[in-house]
């Protein structure tokens, strides 16, 4: 089973007793900012349009390991229980981040589909496809996240989110297959 990494302080202890830093859901939002970053860098930047790649597979794993180095330890966690599901759910950063980022992967792709092609080199065109292919495994997961939920409207929006990226089946395959094991 793969480990997840997350900063020290992102759950909290107790029920009821909010995360030592509640910011820390939010940076997965920087990876549609490197989406625009790139685009609007790129008459500037030669290969611009792939910040996000390079964001992703070159800066994220450098500052991941230098943190880990200089507080000598990670986090480790493995799948989490169902109490400590209940608690990270109390937590509104967390539900905000959530619920907030099928707006965004959804308003990013009527934004990316309108760009005009014909003002567009072929970097900048592949640059904006392969980046926004990235924002929306970004919101595979989140969608993961969603139709775990007991909400229709939470359930909903993560099928939304996973027709978005035409991987609308996963929910049928992970749930009568990954976890009728």
């Amino acid at each position: 089973m793969p480990r997840i990494t997350l900063p020290v302080g992102t759950l909290p202890a107790m029920p009821g007793k909010p995360p030592a830093r509640p910011w820390v859901y939010f940076f997965a939002y920087l990876l549609p900012a490197t989406l625009l970053l790139g685009y609007y860098a790129r008459p500037f930047v030669p290969g611009g349009p792939f910040f996000t790649v390079v964001f992703a597979y070159g800066l994220v794993p450098l500052v991941d390991g230098a943190v880990s180095l200089c507080s000598g330890e990670e986090q480790w966690l493995g799948e989490l229980s169902a109490d400590q599901a209940r608690q990270l759910d109390k937590v509104k950063a967390y539900r905000m981040a959530v619920h907030l980022w099928p707006f965004l992967q959804l308003g990013l792709l009527a934004w990316a589909l309108t760009r005009p092609l014909a003002q567009m080199d072929r970097v900048g065109f592949w640059g904006l496809a392969v980046s926004m292919g990235f924002v929306g495994a970004g919101g595979a997961n989140v969608a993961h996240e969603l139709f775990h939920k007991t909400s229709r409207m939470e359930r909903t929006l993560g099928r939304v989110l996973l027709m978005a990226i035409g991987y609308g089946h996963f929910i049928v395959e992970h749930s009568h297959g990954h976890h009728k094991r």
